[in-house]
């Protein structure tokens, strides 16, 4: 197995990207901790994905608060004595109020920012020290083709783009210590929030005939890639942003 007996942390592990990975990393032997904000939904994903010989642990935390973050970190470690993996998944889109620049609200900017970029660096913070205690691992982040094109969202734009060039920062400062950070930019990808941002049968044929592959992402094909950069395999990746687009960027 890839990951045999890995302890990984995955935020939003409980839907779309971050819920197919959780499948596919336990199946390769990992130790998950899923951590999100709806504890209901969050649990009920950890029951169905456990069983004999699996273990899967569902934290409440939000992502954007230094305590929640902090308590994630430790209670992980404290229950198996090191951390080898964090998959920095956890994000908020809302396309219809993240507007022009002119247009946009302050609050939401904040509340976006918060989210998908503090989340982001809080996480990794807190995780470097308990990787440093166990010799080392892998951080993985999702970034999005709207942190690297101008798609018209400003402040998820913007906090996708930060997220990069975080990872680049966290793998140069920590490469000495066993510690690599990389980066995932998928395209539009089939999860609950793309299905009801598409709705519309002619938006989506539009979408779908700019992408060279002709089809949305999976979030397995996602998931799978994660899953190479989690795994020992990708030893000698760091700093590095992988696009997950079906060829959209390249056009």
């Amino acid at each position: 197995m890839r990951l045999q007996d890995k302890v990984v942390i995955i935020t939003g592990g409980t839907e779309g990207i971050g819920l197919a990975a959780a499948e596919i990393f336990v199946q390769e032997g990992a130790k998950v901790t899923l951590a999100a904000r709806n504890e209901e939904r969050g649990q009920e994903v950890a029951d169905r994905l456990s069983a004999p010989g699996r273990r899967v642990h569902f934290l409440k935390t939000d992502v954007a608060n230094a305590g929640n973050v902090r308590t994630l970190m430790e209670a992980t470690f404290e229950e198996h004595g090191r951390l080898d993996v964090l998959y920095n998944n956890a994000a908020v889109f809302w396309p219809a109020e993240d507007a022009q620049i002119t247009e946009l609200d302050e609050e939401l900017w904040d509340r976006v920012i918060a989210i998908n970029l503090t989340g982001t660096f809080l996480c990794t913070k807190y995780a470097v020290p308990a990787m440093q205690r166990s010799g080392g691992g892998s951080i993985i982040s999702t970034s999005s083709t709207g942190g690297i094109l101008g798609l018209g969202n400003t402040a998820y734009g913007a906090a996708k783009a930060g997220v990069v060039s975080l990872m680049k920062n966290v793998a140069t400062q920590y490469g000495k210590d066993g510690i690599r950070a990389n980066t995932i930019v998928p395209g539009v990808t089939e999860t609950p929030m793309v299905e009801a941002l598409f709705a519309d049968p002619e938006l989506r044929r539009q979408w779908i005939d700019a992408t060279p592959v002709g089809r949305f992402g999976r979030p397995a094909d996602v998931a799978m890639l994660a899953l190479f950069l989690a795994s020992d395999e990708s030893a000698y990746v760091s700093g590095a942003e992988y696009l997950v687009d079906g060829g959209f960027s390249a056009k």
